[in-house]
């Protein structure tokens, strides 16, 4: 009893039960009230004075047809109420129990699941809005499970370099000269940056990152973004060059944010572009945005990857995963901190071997003249 008082389908039954019920009760009552009067009126009208006796057999047969009659309407209209309440009943119960059985299996983690979408009204709009959070949730669970494997990969080489670096040092065979020094840094340095690049995606996507956009000098940071990347770029043999038109271009950004998504660029064109190459940032502006390029002669990046190599760990060449220094997500760092700057970032390439070009657009200081 008490699991049919909480069934939603036997309350909307006994709620439309209901409203036969008063409706037939109001129906007697407006009859048995008004209709004798009525009767009354129209017998008076068109037959004028009518003997008692024979009024009385009148009013007799009327009250005995009318009786019937509503007896009979109001059996057959609440049979048929009955009928059209069940039917209508299961037609509204059946979606929402779809809907909650499909809430339990995703609260149990089985995201793939999709409910029947029936019709247009706002069940099915409610399915369809269901049914889209499900697929949603699936595609950040897969994230979820690939993140935890990307990471654990790329923790694992600095990891096993630090390990048999220390136990080679422990065990005499490797010598404590600077060249071991510095590859010790350079690995805890990996480790520390894949965790800042972490937390900095992290907080981005959770929409927590916090950036203060004031009026920039461009091209100053490009200098200083270029300046820091020499060391690295001279170490290659690669050649490091900037342009602006016109020669000061002021954006609205993050001074520090946007030297980091300079950074991050400069570093992915240096590891992808070969010794003797170059690399080139320019500066432009339109009347409402300002476009930073950094433009390599490297590798080169397919077409199909042009997209997902935007994406955390993703690599064009699987192969260089264990020769690569970077965090893996740099280029996700740096459209994180572009899309919170309301700006966009893009790549193109011809293809391998041809270089490539990565094309920031911010909005323009609108304090700009």
């Amino acid at each position: 009893m008490s699991r049919l008082r909480r069934s939603l389908g036997a309350r909307l039954l006994i709620a439309q039960l209901l409203v036969v019920v008063v409706g037939s009760l109001t129906l007697l009552l407006v009859a048995a009230t008004v209709g004798p009067w009525l009767f009354d009126q129209h017998l008076e009208g068109r037959l004028g004075g009518v003997p008692a006796n024979v009024d009385a057999h009148i009013h007799a047969a009327f009250e005995d047809a009318l009786g019937t009659a509503l007896i009979g309407a109001i059996a057959a209209a609440s049979a048929t109420a009955v009928v059209i309440s069940v039917i209508l009943t299961r037609r509204i119960v059946a979606p929402v129990r779809r809907l909650a059985d499909g809430a339990t299996q995703i609260a149990s983690g089985r995201y793939g699941i999709q409910i029947p979408v029936v019709g247009e009204d706002e069940l099915a709009s409610l399915a369809r809005a269901f049914n889209g959070m499900a697929t949603a949730l699936a595609a950040t669970e897969q994230t979820r499970t690939r993140l935890i494997a990307d990471v654990a990969h790329e923790l694992r080489t600095p990891l096993s370099t630090l390990d048999g670096y220390l136990e080679g040092l422990a065990d005499g065979v490797i010598a404590p000269n600077p060249g071991t020094w510095t590859t010790l840094r350079d690995q805890t340095r990996r480790l520390s940056r894949l965790a800042e690049d972490l937390a900095l995606v992290s907080r981005a996507e959770e929409g927590r990152l916090q950036v203060r956009p004031v009026a920039t000098d461009a091209v100053r940071l490009i200098h200083a973004a270029l300046q820091a990347a020499r060391p690295a770029a001279t170490s290659k043999g690669i050649s490091l060059s900037a342009t602006s038109r016109p020669e000061r271009i002021t954006v609205t950004a993050d001074p520090e944010r946007l030297q980091q998504v300079l950074g991050n660029l400069l570093d992915n064109a240096i590891q992808h572009t070969p010794a003797g190459g170059r690399i080139e940032v320019m500066a432009s502006q339109t009347p409402d945005s300002v476009r930073v390029e950094v433009i390599d002669s490297g590798e080169g990046i397919p077409t199909a990857e042009l997209e997902r190599i935007f994406t955390r760990f993703h690599r064009v060449d699987p192969a260089r995963t264990a020769v690569s220094r970077g965090s893996g997500i740099g280029l996700t760092v740096a459209r994180a901190l572009v899309t919170e700057h309301g700006g966009d970032i893009t790549a193109a390439s011809a293809g391998p071997g041809h270089g490539s070009r990565f094309t920031v657009t911010l909005p323009r200081c609108s304090d700009h003249t």
